[in-house]
């Protein structure tokens, strides 16, 4: 650090990158260790996390779950363009409905296409364009698509990754 003038956190961060860790994904900015599913019945682990399942999906569409997440540390905003985000959390019933199928929607009538995480709005781009317009007073869900997946149940935000500050749950 002295030789490189390298304060201990930009240290810590750039060894980081250099040398990611097994099982490391950057999800909100935060850096997290989620390791494969654990036995919970073996009372000798220490699971991080307190042992909560957590379903994560990464930007090339596989999918992760995991009831031992460990946090590494919020990325410090010098370092974000070295550590994009690799994957969101998603919930478990969107975890659910894309282990089933991958698919894309082209559904272009569909009510629900705006609020759907499969739909592919540039399918909208060309000289054809959408074939309705979605009433204001529409409920998202009255669709009864089987392939539907809410964006509400892909979360995105910070708040995901751990519970909020008011709650029973704490970091690790």
């Amino acid at each position: 650090m002295m030789k490189n003038n390298v304060c201990y956190e930009c240290a810590f961060w750039e060894e980081l990158i250099a040398y990611p860790p097994e099982y490391m994904e950057v999800v909100s900015n935060q850096c997290l260790r989620l390791h494969p599913v654990a036995n919970k019945k073996d009372k000798t682990l220490i699971l991080g996390g307190k042992g909560k399942m957590r379903y994560f999906m990464r930007l090339d569409g596989s999918l992760i779950q995991s009831n031992d997440i460990w946090s590494i540390g919020t990325i410090p905003d010098r370092f974000k363009s070295q550590l994009p985000t690799t994957a969101i959390e998603v919930t478990f019933k969107a975890y659910r409905q894309l282990k089933k199928s991958q698919k894309k929607c082209q559904a272009r009538a569909c009510m629900d296409r705006y609020n759907c995480f499969r739909y592919d709005r540039a399918l909208e781009n060309d000289e054809r364009g959408p074939f309705n317009v979605i009433p204001p007073k529409w409920n998202v869900g009255d669709e009864h698509c089987g392939f539907f997946i809410n964006l509400q149940d892909i979360k995105s935000d910070e708040s995901s990754v751990f519970s909020k500050p008011n709650s029973n749950e704490t970091k690790n």
